[in-house]
């Protein structure tokens, strides 16, 4: 229910650098680490980046996004020390725990240009006992990467076209999906891009990693070359530019079936938001247990009201937008989702959004055939009948039957993946 600061970290560690991380978004640094970094109230925020403060001035601890760069450069790089080999191994163990949580297909949603080889690498030697793969590649033109944002356009442009296929090249196991770029920050920080001011933070509206100019020209080229779309919007206004410039690229190059899509959109949208993704078929792979593990971040940011319609499910269904449901990252488990998508409950035990909520008939949709249509899989996964890949998993209980506050407490007793058993440990 606290959102944690450097102080708490000295608590623990005042003498010792201590840096944490959450998700992709944010550092948090206690007061050593900050001192390392040369961060303090004198450190203006980089382009693209920020270091929150208290009401004195000082840095907090919390520093997001581009500003990240700043610790980067004196941290050491745990990356580095990673080999190939291991890098197999630890993917390999990651995508085997999502099988125990009764995962049988993923989306590998940030996977670089140059990394795909070694998820090929590793689909060929351990395939048969992970999930099936869509790689999302992730392209970076914003100033989280570069200082000379018109270089990384045309240096991104150039790592696409170097890839030589598009969405679709693969097989069942493991293939390429979308392209993703990171339009905003996250929820998490909170520094998602926001139509209205932060509520604690006056005139404050959040992160634009990727502002429209820099978004459309490598957004069109994808476009052109045949991917499909699938990018980060966390905020309104990331959504809002993002359907525009969508929107655009589809009246310039109009392609049937396109099925891009926005991760995330967290924040409500305005209504001709909404209605300008119905328009052009932009579809949502929303993240409804963000509701669960996220709520502190959000009242940071949101009026109860905005609040109250995050991750706003049934309010894109009922305008003619196509929705999946996924977990993003941790908690991962797909009967926890399931669980607050049908309760919208917190883990605070408070419910966001009642009105927000589907059944439980429609969230097991959200899960199964609806990603199977993200990924242009429609035919051969998402349900079980003739015809299709025996990918399944047997439950302790009936989840049709199970009380609502009871879903997330079902366990997973078997999985299959092309009619084979994946034995669980």
């Amino acid at each position: 229910d606290k959102v944690p600061t450097r102080w708490d970290l000295d608590e623990m560690s005042p003498d010792n650098p201590v840096i944490l991380t959450r998700g992709p978004h944010t550092y948090l640094l206690n007061s050593r680490a900050l001192q390392i970094a040369n961060i303090n109230r004198d450190t203006p925020d980089p382009e693209g980046g920020w270091i929150f403060r208290d009401e004195n001035g000082e840095p907090n601890g919390r520093i997001l996004e581009a500003a990240k760069r700043l610790v980067d450069a004196v941290a050491p790089n745990d990356e580095v020390e990673i080999g190939y080999e291991q890098g197999i191994t630890d993917m390999r163990t990651l995508l085997y725990d999502l099988v125990t949580l009764g995962i049988t297909s993923v989306n590998i949603s940030g996977i670089r240009p140059d990394g795909i080889a070694q998820v090929q690498d590793l689909y060929d030697r351990y395939g048969e006992a992970l999930p099936r793969a869509t790689m999302q590649v992730r392209l970076r033109p914003g100033h989280d990467t570069y200082d000379d944002v018109e270089f990384g356009i045309q240096n991104e442009i150039q790592a696409l076209e170097g890839i030589g296929f598009h969405t679709g090249f693969g097989d069942d196991r493991l293939k390429l999906g979308a392209i993703k770029m990171s339009i905003d920050g996250g929820l998490s920080a909170p520094v998602f891009w926001s139509l209205e001011e932060y509520k604690d933070r006056p005139g404050f509206h959040g992160a634009i990693r990727i502002p429209a100019e820099v978004f459309y020209p490598v957004a069109k080229r994808a476009h052109e070359l045949g991917w499909q779309l699938g990018v980060h919007t966390m905020g309104d206004g990331a959504v809002k530019m993002v359907a525009e410039q969508m929107s655009r690229i589809l009246n310039e190059h109009p392609r049937d079936n396109h099925r891009h899509y926005m991760h995330h959109v967290a924040v409500k949208p305005p209504q001709e938001t909404i209605k300008l993704m119905a328009d052009n078929n932009i579809m949502v792979a929303s993240q409804p247990a963000f509701t669960v593990g996220l709520g502190a971040y959000a009242q940071e940011a949101l009026t109860p009201d905005r609040e109250r319609s995050q991750n706003p499910t049934r309010s894109l269904q009922e305008a003619g937008i196509i929705v999946s449901h996924g977990s993003d990252t941790a908690p991962y488990s797909p009967l926890l989702t399931v669980w607050t998508a049908v309760t919208r409950t917190g883990f605070d035990g408070n419910i966001y959004g009642p009105e927000e909520a589907v059944s439980i008939e429609e969230a097991i949709r959200l899960h199964t055939v609806a990603p199977a249509y993200f990924t242009f899989d429609e035919n051969i996964k998402g349900s079980i009948e003739p015809g299709k890949l025996a990918d399944f998993v047997i439950l302790s209980d009936n989840i049709l039957e199970a009380p609502p506050e009871q879903i997330r407490n079902i366990t997973i007793n078997r999985v299959f993946i092309g009619g084979k058993e994946i034995l669980l440990n």
